[in-house]
């Protein structure tokens, strides 16, 4: 198969086309039809379907800012990805850490602050990551996290690692989605 230049387009390099043109959730179909379908049948398909691709940065200062080069969180096509958020109170910039309850606490309220500037809010995440530096704080955290929630509980990992940004006890990161 060659591209109009007359340059051969390899199926590894097609299928690598086919995966950045139809990121996201509406372009899967097609992706699944890849294999058979040349570059520019694809791209018809793809503009025929409508599907842009649309990236935008959240910050909020009713969250801590970033401490390294990265952002609050990133909206593309729906789906909206939170950076780990840490108990800093972005009122005086200072750690929260006098309990593990109120840690947690200030970790939620950040992300709740994320969500809502992306015009969403806790019944839109469908799935959490939390770091904890120790185990022992597993039940505690936990109920915490689920207070939060009303009902269908996102798909969650919670690990224990060896370190954790500032010497905080936890970390949460969230996905959410709003069709």
């Amino acid at each position: 198969m060659s591209d109009k230049s007359g340059t051969k387009i390899t199926r590894r390099k097609l299928i690598a086309t086919c995966a950045s043109l139809l990121a996201g959730a509406a372009g899967f179909q097609v992706l699944q039809s890849c294999n058979s379908k040349s570059e520019t049948e694809i791209i018809q398909a793809d503009s025929q379907k409508n599907n842009t691709i649309m990236k935008k940065i959240i910050s909020t200062k009713n969250a801590p800012g970033a401490i390294g080069p990265y952002s609050q969180a990133v909206l593309i096509n729906g789906f909206l990805y939170t950076s780990g958020q840490i108990a800093i109170n972005p009122a005086n910039n200072e750690l929260v850490m006098d309990t593990i309850q109120n840690e947690t606490h200030q970790v939620m309220k950040n992300l709740k602050a994320i969500l809502t500037e992306a015009g969403m809010d806790f019944s839109h995440v469908v799935k959490t990551g939390i770091f904890l530096q120790s185990m022992n704080d597993f039940a505690v955290v936990n109920e915490i996290y689920a207070s939060y929630f009303s009902a269908d509980y996102p798909a969650r990992e919670t690990v224990e690692v060896a370190k954790l940004p500032k010497g905080v006890n936890v970390e949460i990161s969230m996905v959410a989605f709003k069709g």
